[in-house]
């Protein structure tokens, strides 16, 4: 489309360009005349100011010229120099005093000293080249004015001319004479020749060509110093008589003559010159006329600057070279925008031409739209509208709708739509409603209406829009709107009934694991006993299965609630590592944790969902993984202060869980984190599992502010990653195959924590160890603990390297020997050590179910179960050194073992009424190692069920419970014992909050006892201690 296409039009460019031009011009004349007047205001102002500059130097070099003499002539030696007959050792003395006179006067060459009858008494030459004839004839001829000086004058001498005798060079000279006095009588004068060449040439480097001369006349116009040396001092020159300003610079001298400081532009340049007087107070000089002994006293220099016409042209060249650049381009500039104004005219008019071809393509165009359209004007009343809006309407013409609109809008929505008009037309902002408009037989219609203000409004149009008739699409909408309500209906529903059956199904669960528990107490042959626990085991991996269901219908409900206490992060991590130790055992895993040692552990949130989260992984790990390791690190760093301000000590916690397992693959990652998913059909047959786990582990993560991924390979695949990573994270390597699960989650530190005991290394320090372990992690985790406590670790692959790396080294202070181990195991390894090193200390590592007999146990000084813990270790390395170092406070007692431990505890019945799974694995297991076999509630309705099915001597009761808590359920089971008029079981709060009010809240609620979470043993066995049997006595 040719749209901008159009004939240039010439003539109206130079109607319009011509004079623009003419104004340019006459702008710019009086600002160049501006600028060429400041250019030679500034230049005769640097010269003014270079003038007094030279004068202030004149002045200051010829009073020194005439001070240092008169220092001189204070000397006392005068008189007697000239008093004495016979000058001799006196002569030299002065002659000595001239020289060092000199060295620091430099500028004097000769010196006369002369009696009061002119004759000369001492006189001193710098140089051999110095002309004392002239000078002594110089003396002389000014000798009538020297004689009269009183003590207070000063006699200067006119320029002189002289010349030296080996180049025969000119320079100018001063005579200055000093009167010599002694007790007021006159004793004759002093005479120096002051040398004025250090003077001219210090004022000729201050001037040059382009800054202007600096020219010095004596009064009657000779150069003293000029723009040529050849043109100089004609007053002794003949052949230089005519080198003056009267007779080169005739007007200058001229202006001279009638001012004493002026400046003046002519032909040969700028000129700017002032006079000054060189004679101070008290100082003689004599009159120009063949060393004439006439006085004078004001000997005038004319100081004059002299910039030539050639400098003033360059400058004048530069300015008339900018401001026609500057013409040139405003000319230019002035040509641009005549150019785009005559463009610009010829666009309009052309624009004006297929605009009104486009309002009439657009009205016809309108005219067929499905859609009603119209133009409004700046108040707002239609200047166009189309058919369709006429039949939406119901009117036949633009009055007619311009009289109507307002009465069709239905009366629910007309004060909303007027509203929105009316900031429309106020605030020149977008409208978009959807109301309903009523047609003549009453029915209603939706429509959808837009409105735009137009941004370069014209005369008639300010404002288009359209309306739609969305009847149908609402329509649709209501029965959408019901379809999603009763979706949310269904799945409110589900959940409920998820929740309902999951909890109708537990309660003769736990009934069957309850009553399997009472059957094992009672005589039974061995296959009996069998069938028992294998009921009892079914049972408890079906209850598992649906505490999974329904902590996920918590979490989809939005009612799992989490818990924040203080709690050791270390103690949660080697809690979880205990529960899985057997299950590590029985698959021949090895299972390790490495904390970072700069990684606070005390802190406050919930440690049961993070043990269940911890639990959840580490079981896959270990499920999945048929040889090798399941490797558990931990990092923290603080959060960042701009991020949580408010929460300054929050520190974001990194949980990575390493396997050397079967790994997964592309298309099996992409299931994971999905509900009741697992990567294939093949893992839920040989594996079991919901697939609900990973899920629950994703959502309490994400509960405690982090986020959860996996990096996994497979043998023979590249890495694959799902989840959602942290944006920068340090990733474990992963060899041929397995997984590395990744999690985060935020933490406050405890502002408080427990005190624990720091471990002292002094005695640790230094000492070599042998750590031998087959299993590369095991040997990274416990040197890296070693060198925690200062001490050097020396690893060992296997028996055979140890064996060499203990003849290599040739001692070592304690040997850590893990017991599976190929080619030679630990015990014989032992064997070996102890037959060649005596009694070294020795420390075994071994998995649980792995027994000794007593021969082998006595090989080792400590037997240590795997995993680890770093505090299990500590202890043994204290039991094995603490002793041998005097500065060493005695060990501790050793706390009771758990044998010693059961036979302090009565034989009770406990029933462990707790809702998160974890915990309650963590609370059976304590309960197992005191020699209980406990059984589960997951709420206070479970409670009430289980006391009425069968007796319990003890409640151990979580204070938050869902359904119904720790609280309502002790006073539901005080209050249902009480009407069988029986003793109720003794009821011990278990609760995260450490408060005294909340332990009050325990025992107003009827509760006998108080055990705080996370539960420690001590305090466990405390409470239990103070429970007595209501039943026949059983364990």
């Amino acid at each position: 489309m040719r749209i901008f296409m159009f004939r240039f039009p010439l003539l109206s460019f130079i109607q319009l360009f011509l004079p623009t031009t003419a104004v340019i011009a006459a702008l710019l004349t009086p600002l160049y005349v501006g600028q060429r007047q400041a250019l030679f205001k500034d230049f005769r102002v640097g010269q003014e100011g270079k003038l007094e500059e030279i004068q202030l130097t004149i002045a200051n070099d010829i009073d020194d010229a005439v001070t240092d003499p008169k220092g001189l002539g204070s000397f006392h030696l005068w008189h007697e120099l000239i008093d004495s007959p016979s000058q001799g050792e006196l002569a030299e003395e002065v002659q000595e005093l001239v020289d060092q006179w000199h060295r620091l006067k430099e500028h004097y060459d000769q010196l006369y000293v002369l009696d009061t009858r002119g004759r000369i008494r001492f006189q001193w030459t710098s140089t051999p080249q110095s002309d004392p004839p002239s000078t002594v004839k110089a003396i002389n001829s000014y000798w009538p004015i020297l004689r009269e000086l009183t003590p207070d004058q000063v006699f200067v001498s006119p320029v002189e001319v002289t010349a030296t005798k080996s180049s025969g060079l000119p320079f100018p000279v001063l005579y200055i004479g000093v009167p010599l006095y002694h007790q007021s009588a006159p004793k004759g004068v002093l005479v120096v020749r002051y040398q004025l060449n250090h003077l001219f040439n210090n004022l000729l480097s201050r001037c040059n060509i382009q800054m202007g001369w600096c020219l010095v006349a004596d009064d009657q116009g000779y150069w003293l110093l000029g723009e040529d040396i050849r043109e100089q001092w004609g007053f002794d020159f003949p052949e230089r008589r005519q080198f003056t300003v009267r007779h080169q610079y005739p007007l200058l001298w001229q202006q001279m003559q009638h001012q004493l400081r002026g400046g003046l532009f002519g032909p040969d340049g700028l000129f700017v010159f002032q006079s000054f007087s060189l004679l101070q107070e008290n100082w003689i000089s004599a009159e120009r006329s063949a060393h004439s002994s006439r006085r004078q006293s004001n000997v005038r220099w004319w100081l004059i600057g002299f910039l030539p016409s050639s400098a003033l042209e360059q400058y004048l060249d530069h300015l008339n070279r900018d401001f026609l650049v500057s013409f040139t381009a405003l000319c230019i500039l002035a040509a641009v925008a005549v150019l785009l104004i005559t463009r610009d005219r010829q666009r309009k008019r052309s624009l004006q031409k297929l605009l009104e071809t486009s309002n009439a393509r657009f009205r016809s165009v309108s005219e067929m739209a499905p859609v009603g359209i119209f133009t409004l004007d700046a108040q707002g009343q239609p200047t166009f509208l189309n058919q369709r809006l006429l039949q939406l309407l119901q009117v036949h013409n633009l009055e007619e709708a311009q009289q109507q609109w307002i009465e069709r809008l239905h009366p629910e929505d007309r004060d909303r739509v007027l509203k929105a008009w009316a900031a429309c037309q106020q605030k020149r902002v977008p409208f978009h409603e959807r109301f309903r408009i009523v047609h003549n037989d009453s029915s209603s219609h939706w429509i959808n209406a837009r409105i735009i203000p137009l941004q370069e409004s014209s005369a008639t149009d300010s404002f288009v829009g359209t309306w739609e008739d969305i009847s149908q699409m609402m329509q649709q909408q209501e029965l959408l709107e019901v379809a999603r309500q009763a979706a949310e209906e269904a799945s409110r529903a589900k959940s409920e009934f998820l929740a309902t059956m999951s909890h109708e199904i537990r309660t003769p669960m736990n009934a069957i694991i309850g009553l399997t528990g009472l059957l094992l107490d009672t005589p039974l042959n061995p296959q009996q006993q069998e069938f028992v626990n294998t009921i009892r085991l079914s049972g408890d991996a079906l209850l598992g299965v649906i505490n999974d269901i329904l902590d996920f219908s918590k979490i989809e409900s939005g009612k799992l609630e989490l818990e924040s206490y203080p709690f050791n992060l270390r103690t949660c991590v080697e809690e979880v590592l205990d529960l899985l130790a057997s299950r590590a055992a029985e698959r021949e895993v090895e299972l390790a944790a490495h904390i970072d040692s700069g990684v606070p552990c005390a802190v406050i949130g919930d440690m049961g969902r993070l043990r269940q989260v911890l639990v959840n992984l580490i079981g896959n790990a270990i499920k999945f993984t048929q040889k090798g390791n399941v490797t558990l690190y931990v990092k923290a760093k603080p959060m960042p202060m701009s991020q949580y301000e408010f929460m300054p000590s929050y520190y974001s916690y990194l949980f990575a869980i390493q396997d050397t397992g079967i790994g997964i693959s592309a298309a099996g990652m992409n299931r994971l984190f999905k509900p009741f998913s697992q990567v294939d059909a093949s893992t839920t047959r040989q594996y079991g599992g919901t697939g609900l786990g990973l899920v629950i582990c994703q959502r309490l993560v994400e509960r405690m502010g982090g986020q959860i991924w996996v990096e996994s390979k497979k043998t023979g695949e590249s890495l694959v990653v799902g989840g959602t990573p942290l944006a920068v994270y340090e990733s474990i390597p992963i060899a041929e195959s397995g997984s590395v699960f990744y999690f985060t989650a935020r933490f406050l530190l405890n502002p408080n924590p427990a005190p624990e005991p720091t471990d002292d290394t002094c005695y640790l320090e230094n000492r070599r160890v042998l750590i031998v372990d087959d299993n590369a992690t095991n040997r990274q985790i416990l040197a890296l603990q070693i060198k925690k406590w200062k001490m050097q670790p020396l690893v060992a692959e296997s028996g055979p390297s140890a064996l060499a790396l203990l003849q290599q080294q040739g001692w070592v202070d304690l040997a850590i020997l893990d017991l599976q181990m190929p080619e030679m195991d630990g015990v014989t390894l032992a064997r070996q050590i102890r037959a060649a090193y005596g009694e070294l200390p020795l420390i075994l590592l071994t998995s649980l179910g792995n027994t000794l007999t007593e021969s082998e146990k006595a090989l080792f000084s400590s037997l240590i179960s795997k995993p680890v813990k770093q505090s299990t270790l500590y202890n043994a390395l204290n039991s094995l050194f603490c002793e041998k170092q005097k500065t060493v406070s005695p060990k501790p007692a050793a706390a009771p073992s758990f044998e010693h431990l059961k036979a302090e505890l009565p034989p009770l019945r406990i029933l462990v009424a707790e809702d998160n799974k974890v915990n309650q694995m963590v609370a059976l297991r304590i309960l197992e190692k005191l020699g209980y076999r406990g059984d589960i509630a997951a709420n206070g309705l479970e409670v009430l069920d289980a006391v009425q099915r069968q007796p319990y001597d003890v409640i151990l009761m979580d204070m938050q419970m869902p359904e119904m808590d720790g609280i309502t359920a002790t006073r539901e089971v005080t209050q249902l014992f009480q009407g069988l008029k029986k003793p109720r079981p003794r009821i011990i709060a278990m609760t995260a909050n450490a408060m005294e009010s909340d332990r009050q809240l325990c025992l107003d609620a009827g509760m006998d006892d108080y055990v705080s979470k996370p539960i420690r043993l001590e305090e466990l066995v405390r409470a239990l201690r103070q429970c007595q049997p209501l039943q026949t006595p059983t364990t």
